[in-house]
């Protein structure tokens, strides 16, 4: 996996989150929920949107950065 200057924040979250750090690359991400069960699918994210997960409950989540179809980051996100 490459390495990335990524940052997430705020982590813990209490519903949206934002992602620094893209560096004008537009990506895909997707959020898995603690059972691997897909939560969020965004086709394009860009630095400084955003992210919603004010839908889901309280608990553990796995965020993912794709670019073209590869995954560029992982991140666990908690979520209070």
């Amino acid at each position: 996996e490459p390495k990335t200057s990524i940052n997430l924040y705020p982590n813990p979250t209490h519903g949206s989150f934002y992602l620094q750090g893209l560096q004008g690359k537009t990506l895909s991400l997707r959020v898995y929920d603690a059972s691997g069960q897909e939560v969020l699918y965004q086709e394009s994210i860009s630095e400084g949107e955003a992210i919603q997960l004010n839908e889901q409950p309280s608990g553990l989540y796995m965020l993912q950065l794709l670019e073209r179809g590869e995954v560029l980051f992982r991140k666990k996100i908690v979520k209070h």
